[in-house]
């Protein structure tokens, strides 16, 4: 079974049309920490067979690409620091004020931060501080496991 797509044969090669470079990526070593992290933060829903639920958000090629250290886990956890996005003690969905999937993963830094009413600098700073964190930390592990938080 793969992580990419739900039954249909059709929906792979769609995918791979859609972004071929998921050919280079490694399964172990980027498509699939990337979406244990869009599962983890309720962008998608996929079973522990990594199947796709119903009903859930089927991410294009493109987003699977995107750097989960460089891009999405800084952006991400500068908005749980911030306060921006928190945990929905509702249960409706697993975070409140999230940003969009397509502002997290295709814009750049000014304008993921304009559009959340963020500092930039503030957010330049917070990067170059946590990438390093992020890249070599057991934390992201236990996080990727578990869900709890990466302390800063």
């Amino acid at each position: 079974s793969t992580p990419l797509v739900d039954d249909d044969p059709t929906q792979l090669s769609l995918l791979l049309k859609e972004f071929p470079n998921l050919l280079t990526m490694s399964l172990e070593g980027n498509i699939q920490p990337t979406l244990n992290f869009y599962n983890r933060t309720g962008y998608t829903s996929l079973s522990e067979d990594w199947q796709l639920l119903p009903g859930a958000t089927r991410i294009p090629g493109r987003y699977i690409a995107a750097s989960l250290y460089n891009r999405l886990l800084p952006r991400w956890h500068f908005c749980l620091t911030t306060k921006h996005t928190t945990i929905d003690e509702s249960g409706e969905r697993p975070y409140k004020n999230a940003p969009s999937l397509h502002l997290l993963v295709l814009s750049n830094d000014a304008r993921f931060c304009d559009s959340l009413g963020l500092d930039p600098s503030e957010y330049s700073s917070f990067k170059d501080s946590a990438i390093p964190r992020l890249k070599f930390s057991s934390q992201f592990d236990t996080w990727l496991k578990t869900g709890r938080p990466i302390q800063v």
